[in-house]
C-alpha cells in the first residue's frame, strides 16, 4: 500500500522524518530497497532482482566520518581513485592504472601492453602466473618478454621455437656465467671453475676444472648421481676411500630439526635429528616421525639407547637399551641380554617407568635364563624384582626356585628339604601340595609311563564320566578306586578293599619287609580305629632269620586290640548265617565254640580261661549229661586216648584194646622189678617249702622205661638242660602185678599157717 501521508508523530520540523532502530524505509513493490539503522550500523539494502545504481552529476566521493579522509572517488568521465590511510594507492587514467606501492596479485595477471618500471617498488605474484602477450602468437626474438630500457639487453619468449632468448651473457653472482656455447662456467678466483653441460647421452653434467669423472650427473630418467656417472636411483651417491658416500643435513638452531621427509601412498615419515631445545624424544636424538599419524615411531639417543614408540628411559651408562613402549632390551656386566617391562636400571637401583607392575627376562653369561617380577609400584620408585622363573644352562626349569637341580622344580614355598636327585618333576610347598589335571566332565586325565618298548606300558587315569581312578600295568587293569572303595583285580569294588584273584594257585596277598639283614623287621595289616589311633590286626615278625605271626600290637606305636573274633559260614556265597567260632579276649582267654566261658549251661565249647593268678585253665564243656567224649587224643595210629564225662564224673582213657596188642604175656616177675624202685621224698628247687612223694625219673627209666621220657643230664644245642619227666600211671601195671604176686604169696602162707595150726 502506498504511503500518501506521513503521520505527524514522525515529522520533526527541525530534523525531518524520524524512524526508530530497525524501522525501515521500504521502496518498491517487491519490496526492492530498504533503508534503515539497526542500532549499530546503517544499511542500504537492495532486495530486488535488478542493479543498484548510485548516480551523481560530477562524481561520487566516499569519505571517513571522523577525519573526513578520502576513501574512494569516482569522477564522471574521469579517474577512479582508491586510498589507504589518506594516501592514494590506485589511480586510473586514460592510459591505464597506476599503483603506488606493492602490487600483490593472487590471481592471474594478464598483460597485453607494456609494464613500465618507473617508480614501481615491487611486483609480488603469490602462487600464480604473469601472462605476457595474452592471446598473441610471438615471433622469433620479438615476442613477449623483458626489455631493459636504454640498452639492447632483453629476455624474450620465442613461441615458434618454444624457447627463451637471452641476447646477453648471463651472470649469476660471483663468477658464474652462461654463454652461447655448449658449456657454462662458474669461477672462484679465475683459476678453478665448474663446468655445466649436456653430454651426448643427453645427461646433464657438472664437472670441476674440466678433468676426471663428472662430479654430478642427471640422466634422462631424472636420476641424480653424485660421484656416480650412471645413477639408477633418483639420488645415487658413490664414494671411494676417504671420499665416502654420505649426506649431511645440518641445522645450527637448537630449536629446529635437520632431516629427510619421505612420502608415498599418502603416507609421510620424517627421519632426522632434533636440536637440544625441541620436544622430548626428538631432542639430541635420531628420530623417525610418522607425520601422517602425528606420532613418534622410533628414537636413538646420544647414549645409544633405542626407543620404539616411546622415548628411551634414562638408563644407566653401563649398558644400552632397546625400549619398546614401556619395555626394554638391555645388556651389561655379567648379563648377555635383558628384556624389561616398566622398569629400568639407573646405575644403582631398578625403578618403575610408570605406575603398575614391572618385570624383566634375562640371559646371563652363565647361559641361565631368568624371569623376574615386581609388585605394582609408582613411577620413579625403586622396584624389587623377584626371580620367579629360571632355566639353567643344563635345561633345568625352576618356577619359584632359583637354582633348580631337577628337570622341573615348582616351588610355592620352602618345605625345608632337598628334592631327590632322580626326580625329574618336583612340586614343593610348605603345607598342602597338589598336582592337578583339569579336563571336561566327560574327559579322561592321568599319567602315562612308557619305555623304549611301549610308550604307555603303565598308566594311572581318572574317567570323569564315572569318577573312577584306574591303575593299568601291561594293558591290564590292576587296581581301581571308586566311591571310597579299592578294587584289586576288579574294576567295580563293592567294599572298602576288594581283591579278586584268578584261578592260579599263586593268587595271594603278600606283605613283605626287607630281610636282607638280621635286624628285626615287620610286615602286616593295620586298621585305623579312630582319629590318630590305630590297632595292628595281623603282622609278621622276622628276627635273626626266624619269622613269627602275631595278632594285635606288641609295641607302643598302636593301641591294643581288645578282642579277636573268628566267624564262619556254611555257605561261602551268603552274607547271612555268619557264626562266631572263636574269640581271644583282652585277658588272653581263648574261647572256641562259645561267645563266653563255656559252662555247658550256656552251650558247649572249649576254652583256655585266664584266672586271677594268671593261669590258663583248660575248659572242655558239653551240653550233655550222659556219657560223652570230651577230649580225644590221636596220632597216625588212631585214637590213643579219651576223656569222657558221665553225669557228675570224668574218666580218662588210654587205648588198650586187645586188637591193638600182640605178644601178650601174663607170667612175669613184677615183684623183683618193683623192689628196684626207690620211692623218695623231696621238694622241687623252685618250691622249697613243699615236700612230695615220688621218684627220680632216671632211677625209674631202667626199671619201667615206658613211664619216663628224656635222658639223664641231657642238654639242648644252647647248653640248656632238657629235663626228664615221669608218667606215674605207667607204674600201675607193675604195681598191680606185684600186688597179685604178693597176694598169691599171702594166700599160700595163709594156707600153710592154717594147715600147721589145724
Amino acid at each position: 500500500m502506498a504511503l500518501t501521508k506521513i503521520p505527524a508523530n514522525l515529522l520533526d520540523t527541525s530534523s525531518g522524518i524520524t524512524l526508530g532502530d530497525s524501522k525501515k524505509i521500504r521502496l518498491g513493490d517487491g519490496p526492492d530497497l530498504d533503508i534503515y539503522h539497526d542500532g549499530s550500523n546503517s544499511y542500504i539494502e537492495d532486495l530486488g532482482d535488478g542493479v543498484l545504481f548510485v548516480k551523481a552529476s560530477s562524481g561520487i566521493y566516499f569519505n571517513g566520518k571522523t577525519t573526513d579522509e578520502p576513501l574512494a572517488r569516482f569522477i564522471e568521465n574521469g579517474a577512479v581513485n582508491l586510498y589507504y590511510d589518506n594516501n592514494l594507492r590506485i589511480a586510473t587514467s586514460s592510459a591505464g592504472a597506476t599503483v603506488d606501492g606493492t602490487l600483490t596479485v593472487t590471481g592471474n595477471l594478464d598483460i597485453t601492453g607494456d609494464i613500465n618500471s618507473y617508480n614501481v617498488t615491487d611486483l609480488d605474484v603469490t602462487d600464480k602466473t604473469i601472462t605476457l602477450g595474452a592471446g598473441q602468437t610471438e615471433a622469433n626474438s620479438g615476442g613477449s618478454g623483458i626489455i631493459i630500457d636504454g640498452s639492447s639487453a632483453s629476455i624474450l619468449w620465442d613461441e615458434t621455437n618454444d624457447e627463451w632468448d637471452f641476447n646477453k651473457k648471463i651472470h649469476i653472482g660471483g663468477e658464474t656465467y652462461f654463454d652461447a656455447g655448449t658449456r657454462h662456467y662458474t669461477y672462484d678466483d679465475q683459476a678453478n671453475f665448474w663446468s655445466l653441460y649436456t653430454n651426448t647421452d643427453d645427461t646433464f653434467r657438472f664437472n670441476y676444472n674440466g678433468s676426471g669423472d663428472d662430479e654430478i650427473v642427471i640422466n634422462t630418467s631424472g636420476n641424480v648421481g653424485i660421484g656416480e656417472t650412471s645413477p639408477d636411483r633418483q639420488l645415487h651417491l658413490t664414494g671411494s676411500g676417504t671420499n665416502d658416500a654420505r649426506i649431511k643435513l645440518e641445522n645450527t638452531s637448537a630449536s629446529y630439526y635437520a632431516g629427510l621427509v619421505l612420502t608415498a601412498s599418502a603416507k609421510e615419515f620424517h627421519v632426522g635429528v632434533g636440536g637440544a631445545s625441541v620436544a622430548a624424544g626428538y631432542a639430541n636424538s635420531l628420530y623417525i616421525h610418522d607425520a601422517t599419524a602425528g606420532a613418534l615411531r622410533a628414537t636413538i639417543d646420544t647414549s645409544g639407547n633405542v626407543g620404539i614408540g616411546v622415548t628411551p628411559a634414562a638408563h644407566s651408562s653401563l649398558f644400552t637399551a632397546l625400549d619398546i613402549d614401556n619395555t626394554a632390551l638391555t645388556a651389561f656386566n655379567d648379563v648377555v641380554g635383558i628384556w624389561e617391562a616398566n622398569t629400568y636400571y639407573d646405575g644403582s637401583n631398578y625403578k618403575y617407568r610408570a605406575n603398575g607392575y614391572a618385570g624383566q627376562a634375562l640371559i646371563n653369561n652363565g647361559g641361565e635364563f631368568q624371569v623376574k617380577q615386581a609388585v605394582s609400584g609408582t613411577a620413579g620408585a625403586s622396584a624389587t624384582l623377584v626371580q620367579n622363573f629360571t632355566i639353567t644352562n643344563s635345561g633345568s626349569v625352576g618356577i619359584g626356585e632359583t637354582s633348580p637341580a631337577n628337570l622341573l622344580h615348582v616351588k610355592a614355598s620352602d618345605a625345608g628339604i632337598a628334592p631327590h636327585s632322580s626326580a625329574q618333576i618336583v612340586l614343593e610347598r610348605d603345607g598342602t601340595n597338589y598336582l592337578q589335571f583339569l579336563t571336561t566332565a566327560a574327559g579322561t586325565s592321568g599319567l602315562l609311563f612308557g619305555d623304549t618298548n611301549d610308550i604307555d606300558v603303565s598308566k594311572i587315569y581318572v574317567d570323569h564320566n564315572t569318577t573312577k581312578m584306574t591303575f593299568v600295568s601291561e594293558a591290564s587293569e590292576t587296581m581301581t578306586l571308586h566311591g571310597g572303595n579299592v578294587g584289586i583285580g576288579t574294576s567295580s569294588p563293592s567294599s572298602k578293599l576288594q581283591i579278586m584273584g584268578g584261578t592260579s594257585g599263586v593268587d595271594q596277598i603278600s606283605l613283605s619287609s626287607n630281610l636282607s639283614d638280621n635286624t628285626t623287621k615287620y610286615a602286616g595289616l593295620v586298621m585305623t580305629m579312630y582319629t590318630n589311633n590305630t590297632a595292628a590286626l595281623i603282622g609278621a615278625k622276622a628276627e635273626n632269620g626266624n619269622t613269627s605271626l602275631f595278632y594285635g600290637s606288641s609295641g607302643s606305636d598302636h593301641r591294643g586290640v581288645t578282642k579277636h573274633i573268628w566267624y564262619t559260614n556254611s555257605n561261602y556265597n551268603s552274607t547271612s548265617g555268619n557264626t562266631e567260632r572263636m574269640r581271644l579276649d583282652s585277658l588272653g582267654s581263648l574261647i572256641i565254640g562259645n561267645t563266653a566261658e563255656p559252662t555247658g549251661s550256656n552251650g558247649g565249647g572249649s576254652a583256655f580261661i585266664t584266672d586271677s593268678v594268671g593261669r590258663r585253665n583248660l575248659i572242655l564243656a558239653t551240653t550233655s549229661t550222659g556219657l560223652i567224649d570230651i577230649a580225644n587224643f590221636r596220632n597216625p595210629n588212631g585214637t590213643v586216648g579219651t576223656i569222657r564225662t558221665n553225669g557228675s564224673s570224668t574218666s580218662y582213657y588210654t587205648s588198650s584194646d586187645y586188637r591193638l596188642k600182640e605178644n601178650v604175656v601174663t607170667d612175669w616177675d613184677a615183684t623183683t622189678r618193683l623192689k628196684q624202685l626207690k620211692p623218695s621224698r623231696f621238694n622241687f628247687i623252685a618250691d622249697g617249702d613243699t615236700t612230695l612223694d615220688g621218684f627220680l625219673a632216671h632211677e625209674v627209666q631202667d626199671i619201667v622205661p615206658e613211664a619216663t621220657h628224656g635222658t639223664k643230664d641231657e642238654l639242648d644245642s644252647d647248653g640248656n638242660p632238657e629235663y626228664q619227666g615221669i608218667d606215674h600211671a605207667k607204674l600201675v601195671p607193675l604195681l598191680t602185678k606185684a600186688l597179685q604176686e604178693a597176694i598169691t604169696t599171702i594166700d599160700d602162707l595163709k594156707t600153710r599157717i592154717e594147715t600147721l595150726e589145724g
